[in-house]
């Protein structure tokens, strides 16, 4: 007896000690892989960005911003008046943390004919949605002159015009493009905007369900088809839909029992124009006097400022975006109660971003 309770001692000593040794063995994991605890004690700050030379090196991105909605490729291409040597001066940060070694150690090189554009690919890699991702990338030649880059959140306004140029992801997506853009140019906004809110919203799946109750391409909500309905009056309503269940509602629509003759949200073109026709009375809302200055309080672009609130009160409600301005101003978006809107309003911009750029060519040229 006494035997088995010291080996049993024993058993219990060393998963003690093997669960401290991996502690101690794994620091923080980043994107680009998890960092040694000795490395990270160690670690080494990334100083401020500097500007570039003017007659140096310099370093570019592909995406040329962050991709914020999935995983992806990231690239860092070196570009130099002279050939990239085999192990370049190549330092990457990622929120102050060291993560050269991470990066160099799974990125795939390839270089132009003349060694003097090299870029390196980090293959699947997801970024955080809530938290920063700040990353930042120096390199130094070997004559000594420096190239130093941040590589950028994406940016998207409602009030801009991109085109809407390449949908990856969805394989439905290119049918409702022509919609989207239509209903964008009636509605002078941004069609890459629509198509962020619809990828987000439903992944283009037309008789998509929330478990809020939300339907359609748009994923309008009981709530928001109150507003919209005002200017439609003519849009068909299945009687008695607000109050089915989730499970119920979901049932009538799968089987065909509620479709879009019955249902305007189940309209392809409606649910469209009913999402821009809300984003419009998001609009109009900020535009009151008393939530106009709260918005042109903020620091930074205001159409950009104006974009996210909009979106952020798409998915959240309004009044509780601005409730979380009153309360911590500039900090809006760090709020609790946002987290899940700010997630949204994150991957909104990268669908809309990302999905208003063409392709990359295939990368072989000589620079």
């Amino acid at each position: 007896m006494m035997m088995r309770r010291f080996f049993k001692f024993q058993i219990r000593v060393f998963a003690v000690l093997s669960y401290l040794s991996l502690c101690a063995c794994v620091g923080p994991t980043t994107p680009f892989g998890a960092i040694e605890a000795w490395q990270d004690s160690s670690k080494k700050e990334a100083s401020p960005l500097k500007p570039n030379e003017t007659f140096g090196p310099r370093i570019e991105f592909y995406p040329d911003r962050q991709v914020l909605h999935g995983k992806s490729e990231f690239s860092v291409d070196i570009i130099d008046y002279f050939p990239v040597k085999d192990k370049p001066q190549l330092t990457i940060f990622y929120n102050g943390i060291d993560v050269t070694k991470q990066f160099m150690g799974e990125a795939k090189r390839k270089s132009s004919p003349n060694g003097k554009r090299v870029r390196f690919t980090f293959d699947d890699v997801r970024l955080k949605t809530l938290d920063p991702n700040k990353i930042e990338v120096r390199y130094k030649n070997f004559k000594g002159k420096v190239a130093e880059a941040g590589y950028l959140p994406p940016q998207c306004s409602l009030f801009e015009n991109r085109k809407i140029a390449s949908i990856r992801d969805f394989d439905e997506a290119d049918t409702y493009v022509e919609l989207i853009e239509e209903v964008a140019r009636d509605s002078n906004f941004n069609p890459s905007f629509l198509v962020g809110i619809v990828a987000q919203e439903s992944a283009f799946d037309p008789k998509a369900v929330s478990w809020a109750k939300a339907i359609g391409l748009t994923q309008i909500t009981p709530l928001a088809e109150k507003e919209i309905i005002q200017s439609f009056e003519k849009w068909p309503r299945y009687p008695g839909i607000n109050s089915l269940s989730y499970l119920t509602l979901r049932s009538k629509i799968g089987v065909g029992e509620i479709d879009q003759q019955k249902e305007w949200r189940l309209d392809p073109k409606k649910s469209i124009q009913g999402g821009a026709a809300y984003i419009d009375y998001l609009k109009a809302y900020w535009a009151l006097p008393n939530n106009r200055k709260l918005v042109e309080s903020l620091p930074g672009n205001k159409d950009y400022n104006l974009s996210e609130i909009i979106l952020a009160s798409y998915n959240s409600g309004a009044y509780r975006v601005k409730k979380s301005i009153i309360e911590r101003e500039d900090q809006w978006k760090t709020h609790p109660k946002l987290r899940e809107a700010i997630r949204y309003v994150r991957k909104v911009s990268s669908y809309c971003y990302h999905y208003s750029k063409k392709e990359e060519v295939k990368y072989d040229s000589e620079t």
